[in-house]
């Protein structure tokens, strides 16, 4: 519990405790009863008792949870509790509970209850994030940043343009996860095997409303053995946990000591170290890295265990609630977290442009190449600017200026300004530009 409580938040706590497990799942035998009195199933002064019963503060999820040990679901001992509180008020009601379902109809729709909650928080944040992200690329579309590739230094790009990319990626999980829950939002009831031949010519209308008491859509057939849905949204979900998990490693790599170009506003409490009083370390990007390195295998193990025999699953099916849970916590502290540091995030201007004077303009060396390269081939052009690159850094604009081979195509003025790096920012703005609309609008991508 100490481990999950640093990495998600209390509201996702909350949706996907026991108690929420337990309510989600007795929203269903409520909902089920109360269908089935509705269309004649079961006696209609029996619905009532047996909703009155669903409510997880009447059971030991505790004690459940043991008694699961001999089940190898939750389901059964709570619908057997269930049972027996009935009975205890009303023997003739207790009949009636579960009438025609199966354990899989109560654990799935109960996650599927679950997830919406969930994953509505989750896009309310990356909503938040992405606003976020779309603000800092605009009012830096034009602050020159050094680019790094391998992690070693490149021409220039845009602080608005890094920030942008970032945005670019969320837009897109946006878009899957937004799909993804849309698609899970349906009703499982099927019955023992899937045919729900235990409703008879009940079946539909009890389906249908069931469905629209819990705020579900009916699918065209239960889908107890088909998981490509929950793969479709644990996909998404990694995704957007390792999205955050590259912003917060580029934001990480930026705050560095040596780097400084970034930085956050201090919050009391937050970052220190345990021993070194000097130590700001940064937080939001370290748990969101951390997320990122944990979802992969939750991903794969939802997709592992989606491989059902036959019509119910043999270890695959008990498996899949853990993992998508832990899916969604993990997307939600990573959330929480890089929503909070984009907010209290310092752009050091000035530091940017520092670092990449500290290179003494060789990160402009393809600029240079490419504008000599039309004077005399750009292999051969190549070859000149590659052996001028050694020596002291503060000397390569010297050493162009007075290579004959260089002056020869380039005065002092054109070599000047093509090291300039607001000279080679290329498409930047566009792409910022582009990158940010479709975020404010993405039907008309």
């Amino acid at each position: 519990m100490l481990d999950l409580s640093m990495f998600t938040t209390d509201a996702m706590i909350a949706a996907t405790d026991d108690a929420a497990t337990l309510n989600a799942m007795l929203a269903f035998e409520a909902a089920l009863a109360t269908a089935q009195s509705e269309t004649g199933v079961i006696p209609r002064e029996v619905a009532p008792i047996i909703c009155s019963h669903c409510l997880a503060t009447h059971y030991d999820a505790r004690a459940l949870g043991r008694a699961a040990r001999n089940t190898a679901t939750i389901a059964i001992p709570l619908i057997k509790a269930l049972t027996k509180r009935v009975a205890d008020q009303d023997k003739s009601a207790a009949g009636w509970v579960h009438w025609g379902a199966t354990s899989q109809d109560v654990v799935d729709t109960g996650l599927v209850l679950q997830l919406r909650q969930a994953g509505g928080f989750l896009l309310t944040d990356v909503q938040r994030l992405g606003d976020q992200l779309a603000g800092l690329a605009e009012a830096h579309i034009k602050t020159p940043v050094l680019a790094r590739t391998l992690l070693q230094p490149g021409p220039p790009t845009t602080f608005g343009l890094k920030a942008a990319g970032w945005l670019g990626s969320l837009s897109r999980v946006r878009l899957s996860l937004s799909r993804a829950l849309e698609d899970m939002r349906v009703l499982q009831l099927g019955g023992a095997v899937g045919t729900l031949a235990s409703l008879g010519e009940h079946a539909g209308p009890v389906t249908k409303r069931v469905a629209d008491m819990l705020g579900l859509k009916v699918p065209d057939a239960p889908w107890h053995s088909d998981r490509t849905r929950l793969v479709a949204l644990a996909t998404a979900i990694g995704m957007l946990i390792q999205s955050l998990g590259k912003m917060g490693g580029d934001i990480a790599l930026m705050m560095q000591f040596e780097l400084r170009e970034l930085s956050e506003r201090p919050v009391e409490g937050r970052g220190g170290s345990s021993t070194m009083p000097h130590k700001k370390n940064p937080v939001g990007p370290i748990i969101a890295r951390a997320a990122s390195e944990k979802a992969p295998g939750l991903v794969t193990g939802l997709m592992t265990a989606s491989g059902y025999e036959f019509e119910r699953g043999v270890g695959g099916w008990q498996n899949e609630r853990t993992l998508i849970l832990q899916l969604v916590q993990l997307a939600a502290g990573s959330l929480d977290q890089m929503v909070g540091t984009v907010g209290r995030l310092e752009i050091n201007d000035e530091r940017m442009l520092h670092n990449i004077g500290e290179t003494g303009g060789v990160v402009q060396a393809e600029a240079i190449m490419l504008d000599l390269g039309a004077e005399i081939g750009r292999a051969k052009a190549h070859e000149i600017i590659s052996a001028l690159v050694p020596g002291e850094l503060a000397e390569f604009a010297n050493r162009l200026k007075n290579d004959d081979r260089v002056n020869k195509h380039l005065d002092e003025k054109r070599i000047d300004a093509l090291l300039n790096p607001q000279s080679y920012l290329g498409q930047s703005e566009t792409f910022v530009d582009a990158l940010v609309k479709t975020w404010q609008d993405p039907d008309n991508k």
